[in-house]
């Protein structure tokens, strides 16, 4: 493996003392893109966290279920009148604690999807926590977001307790060193 590197190096060297430039970046594109990696990578480093992706916002008897994404700290549904407008309450489904040693916007966490399930609302946010907001109390819980999490969970959980199974199996067959001597 070293001397693929050391020999792509030196490839990369030659390369910039050869006379016919654009014959060789099509045989030696690698050579190009070191450079501007290098040069590049510590930009991104550098670089804030993005605008978070809008929600769209969803409608239900004349009711519009929105979550504007202004405040990484705090997510939040706003019910709105569909036909005025008008605000009609605001539910805080998620608080995100801020450290003081990191950076702060590293921290935030935004609401990524709202979907109605009966006579509740889901909330999923960036994390993949997901919350059930419900309509008619206008309380929200912690839930698991998905069947397939959980589903994927027992599966991991049953393949360790029939391998825990066959070895004390396997240790009672054949004996343990302390029960032969």
């Amino acid at each position: 493996m070293a001397s693929t590197q050391k020999k792509a190096t030196q490839q990369c060297k030659l390369w910039f003392w050869e006379k016919d430039i654009h014959a060789n970046l099509m045989k030696r594109p690698f050579c190009v893109l070191l450079p501007v990696i290098t040069v590049f990578s510590p930009l991104v480093l550098l670089a804030k966290r993005g605008a978070p992706s809008p929600v769209p916002p969803i409608a239900r008897n004349g009711i519009v279920y929105s979550a504007p994404n202004d405040n990484g700290t705090t997510g939040y549904v706003v019910a709105s009148d569909s036909k005025g407008g008008r605000k009609l309450w605001e539910i805080v489904v998620f608080e995100t604690k801020i450290d003081a040693n990191l950076e702060e916007d590293v921290q935030w966490v935004f609401i990524t999807r709202l979907k109605f399930a009966g006579d509740s609302l889901m909330v999923q946010d960036e994390r993949a926590r997901c919350y059930r907001l419900n309509l008619t109390t206008r309380t929200v819980e912690k839930v698991v977001c998905n069947r397939i999490v959980l589903i994927w969970f027992l599966l991991v959980l049953v393949i360790a307790l029939v391998s825990w199974l066959a070895i004390q199996a396997r240790a009672g067959r054949h004996g343990s060193p302390q029960t032969q001597r």
